[in-house]
């Protein structure tokens, strides 16, 4: 996993200009403004590779006007990638605009900071995309609806799901990778079409090593604490042998241990990494410590960096000032295993 340096350009206004070896010198409207380290845009074609090693990056709850932090984690992102050569997916995990996910929400908030990574962005909504409404005589008017979210990213097709629907698979090096829409309702529904399409999806998967992501996490020990309007959801996705679910939400970073649908560590269990640490005001509440808890910072902007390898996969979190907080490895395991 290597981290790359961007450099600080000063420009006659006093303010500065991240330039960084990846960036073309002059993109034009339907170019992908960020490049692979050949030159060639990074897009589908070069990332969606059958064999090796890939990486995807990224967090949830990311772009705020009322905070710095969407610029700091944008940085560190360019970082990744100005040091990668591994093919590479941006992931975002949910309320990616705030505070409504409305058009100017996107423009304002998300554009300048993420939007640099948008040509190889795979994202999933968060509840606060779902908003897109205004204050009227102090109160909030919510749509019910994420179409500025669809607008914004639905710019290069399919890359977050049908539009309205927001629910996808696509391969990633040799790891099968479900990108979910859990709305406002904390969980995917049983009798909805997203159910019926993941579990067909899961069953027709013959990928040793798969990962899922979504905004509302199962367990947390941040202030929404555990989610059992997410056990159902955890427990299809633990009957085909998921190896890693990421999720958004709360606005700090926690890693749990392997575990079961009721959050007590279990070898052969789903690991559940909570990254919502991508810009938004941090949140330092707990309500509990969850049981297979192995890590948790309140206190950091940071992305996750998961190097994707044929057998297993490593992971990193990195905080705003470069510095790698967590990391460690694990071994694909649970689409081996003989009940499989």
């Amino acid at each position: 996993m290597k981290i790359g340096r961007c450099t600080r350009v000063a420009i006659p206004v006093g303010a500065a200009l991240v330039a960084c070896a990846v960036f073309a010198a002059s993109p034009g409207p339907d170019e992908p403004r960020f490049l692979a380290p050949t030159g060639k845009p990074l897009n589908a074609a070069a990332a969606d590779v059958s064999g090796g090693v890939a990486v995807l990056i990224g967090a949830g709850d990311i772009g705020d006007c009322g905070s710095e932090g969407a610029e700091k984690t944008a940085r560190l992102v360019e970082r990744q990638l100005a040091g990668e050569t591994a093919p590479t997916w941006v992931f975002t995990l949910g309320d990616n605009a705030y505070p409504y996910g409305s058009e100017s929400n996107f423009a304002d908030c998300y554009e300048p900071h993420w939007g640099r990574f948008k040509a190889i962005t795979r994202p999933v909504p968060g509840n606060h995309d779902y908003k897109n409404g205004y204050w009227f005589l102090g109160r909030t008017t919510s749509l019910g609806h994420a179409a500025p979210f669809f607008r914004y990213f639905d710019a290069f097709p399919g890359q977050a799901g049908d539009p309205g629907d927001g629910w996808y698979r696509y391969r990633h090096g040799r790891w099968d990778v479900f990108a979910l829409n859990t709305r406002k309702r904390h969980g995917v529904d049983r009798d909805s079409a997203q159910w019926r399409w993941l579990a067909a999806e899961l069953a027709a998967s013959q990928a040793e090593c798969s990962l899922a992501y979504l905004h509302h996490p199962r367990f947390s020990t941040g202030k929404h604490g555990d989610d059992e309007r997410m056990r159902g959801t955890w427990q299809l996705l633990a009957q085909y042998g998921i190896d890693v679910l990421l999720a958004g939400h709360e606005h700090n970073y926690q890693r749990f241990g392997p575990q079961d649908d009721a959050g007590h560590p279990d070898a052969a269990g789903m690991r559940q990494f909570v990254v919502g640490s991508g810009g938004t005001h941090l949140t330092t509440g707990s309500t509990r410590t969850a049981g297979a808890l192995e890590r948790w910072n309140r206190a950091d902007f940071g992305v996750l960096e998961l190097t994707l390898r044929p057998d297993g996969y490593d992971w990193a979190f990195v905080t705003a000032d470069g510095s790698v907080w967590d990391s460690g490895s694990s071994a694909c395991q649970n689409r081996a295993r003989p009940d499989r």
